[in-house]
């Protein structure tokens, strides 16, 4: 078995690799580690060492061809890497995202993290993340074609916001052992996404019928939850009453489809920040915690 996984800075990749490595006895890889390693050569960070790698074809060769020799060097294991998805095309491809200013608080907060830039404020390492991820991503599908911002190549995505690191290996080894992938499908913690809509709204008489039958199956992936992002928060287009009972129920993970980002438009023609701006608003927000018991991790700044 081979495994990759990619993703966001600060989405537990390297935490998640690490229990997998234990709990389907894998060995476990990770090419941060390497490129860490050659920053520290280089004596600068790993974000300049990405702009460096801009121009010096060299770095990202001694990466990549690490990452082919994993191929034939081993025959199970588990490998933390921005572009392992690509080299070793019969592993089993997961991508993690996370909320950009969650994995900026856990960046400033992790100490094992070495020569890393340290920032005075989340907005200064919000700013880094994504220049590094930006670097990158427009790299990768320059030199190769590989589009990391494409969840269709990979056979599962997880946003990791607001979930446990053993809730979430636990989801994946049950998702391995079934066979069950689903690309384009996103897997998230429905305590993440915003309603769009009040719940007096959303409610209405047959919510105790849909409740019940809800009740006696567990989330589909083949009834995804329509969502939008703006800036990295999660809202609701499509699937209110869903999200609200999966909540109420206490399911961990559902599916979503992002069918539109920041400035991508929605079939009414108005860009996702745009319906975002307009229909999400304090009160709705306070009364569908009221009504589900729970609290948002992070409100947004409306």
């Amino acid at each position: 078995m081979k495994i990759t996984i990619t993703g966001d800075l600060g989405s537990g990749k390297s935490t998640i690799a690490k229990i997998l490595s234990e709990e389907l006895n894998l060995k476990y890889l990770s090419t941060g580690a390497i490129q860490r390693e050659i920053a520290h050569r280089y004596g600068m960070t790993t974000l300049e060492l990405n702009n460096l790698a801009d121009t010096n074809k060299d770095i990202d060769k001694e990466i990549d061809d690490n990452l082919r020799a994993l191929n034939t060097l081993y025959k199970n294991f588990v490998v933390d890497s921005r572009l392992g998805w690509f080299f070793i095309s019969s592993s089993i491809k997961l991508y993690f995202l996370i909320d950009i200013e969650v994995a900026a608080k856990r960046i400033m907060s992790d100490s094992t993290r070495i020569n890393e830039t340290t920032y005075a404020t989340i907005q200064e390492t919000v700013k880094s993340i994504a220049l590094r991820k930006g670097s990158e991503n427009n790299r990768f599908l320059k030199e190769y074609g590989a589009d990391c911002a494409d969840f269709s190549n990979f056979d599962l995505t997880i946003n990791t916001t607001e979930l446990k690191t053993m809730t979430i290996a636990r989801f994946i080894t049950k998702i391995i052992n079934q066979k069950d992938f689903q690309r384009g499908i996103i897997w998230c913690n429905p305590k993440i996404l915003f309603p769009t809509q009040n719940i007096k709204e959303t409610f209405n008489d047959d919510f105790d019928d849909l409740k019940e039958q809800i009740n006696t199956m567990s989330p589909s992936s083949e009834y995804p939850i329509s969502v939008i992002e703006k800036n990295g928060k999660w809202a609701i287009y499509d699937g209110h009453k869903r999200t609200s009972i999966a909540i109420q129920n206490g399911v961990s993970l559902v599916p979503v489809k992002l069918i539109a980002k920041n400035e991508e438009l929605l079939p009414n023609k108005i860009s996702a920040n745009e319906y975002f701006g307009d229909t999400i608003k304090s009160a709705s927000l306070y009364d569908w915690e009221t009504a589900n018991k729970f609290e948002f991790y992070n409100h947004p700044t409306l």
